[in-house]
């Protein structure tokens, strides 16, 4: 999302501020605090102030320096965490474990889920593909990076579902207003999205929303491991054997 500024008014990304100076001095907090360094983003069209025209004298792209109080400070994105999601796989091992694998699983799991809604009117669109989106953000703390892509220690005391659930309530803590029943709700899909006790879910799905976004994200991964062990399987024409997942002795089609 890009924020449009309106009149004379400017949309500024704050630049990391150096911690070292050229000669190796370390800047304490303090000492970095003011003035900070900006790229100007976005800049609006200008007006009149005072009965005076104001021309905007900088244009996107630039470098600039401002005062930390000189404006109102947003929260636009999280880049952080926009960069972990793109890289990240959806598993160690089962299914979408590559780099990008959680991102494409996620897409899946949504398109899945936006086509439940015009096959099922019934279903909440804007709850069910929230959910669908916010299913697995726990996997980025659940899973450690690329070369690891191995469990952390809260992947193995929590799990990716629990802490989802938190990710999604401290976001919405920092929503004046954010309505209560909504976040149960969404919390709840993204709790019951395994779907059963034993496939590690704290809650099965008591929404018809929570239920759809079961089967979405199981369809997307199952239909994902099936089509690796195929390809990891060209060649051979008879049986694959027994798959743990699908629960059954596996081939391709023929024919």
């Amino acid at each position: 999302m890009k924020l449009v500024p309106l009149s004379d008014r400017v949309v500024l990304k704050q630049l990391e501020a150096e911690e070292t100076t050229k000669s190796g001095i370390i800047l304490t907090s303090a000492a970095q605090e003011k003035p900070q360094d900006a790229e100007v983003v976005a800049v609006g069209p200008g007006g009149v102030v005072d009965g005076k025209e104001v021309k905007m004298q900088v244009k996107e792209g630039q470098k600039v320096i401002y005062s930390k109080y000189a404006g109102t400070e947003v929260k636009l994105e999280d880049e952080e965490f926009i960069s972990r999601f793109k890289f990240h796989s959806a598993a160690k091992s089962v299914h979408h474990g590559f780099v990008g694998g959680l991102l494409e699983h996620t897409l899946g799991v949504t398109k899945l889920c936006d086509y439940y809604c015009t096959a099922y009117p019934v279903l909440n669109r804007d709850l069910l593909l929230t959910a669908a989106m916010c299913h697995d953000i726990g996997k980025i703390k659940e899973i450690s990076p690329f070369p690891e892509n191995d469990y952390t220690d809260d992947g193995q005391l929590l799990g990716h579902i629990v802490m989802g659930a938190q990710m999604v309530g401290e976001k919405a803590a920092g929503i004046e207003g954010f309505p209560h029943g909504l976040l149960s709700e969404l919390q709840h899909c993204i709790l019951a999205h395994h779907g059963k006790y034993e496939y590690g879910s704290p809650k099965v799905p008591a929404l018809i929303e929570a239920m759809a976004l079961n089967y979405a994200d199981d369809t997307d991964a199952k239909m994902e491991t099936f089509k690796e062990i195929l390809e990891n399987n060209s060649d051979n024409n008879g049986w694959f054997g027994y798959n743990r997942l699908m629960e059954s002795n596996l081939r391709s089609t023929r024919g």
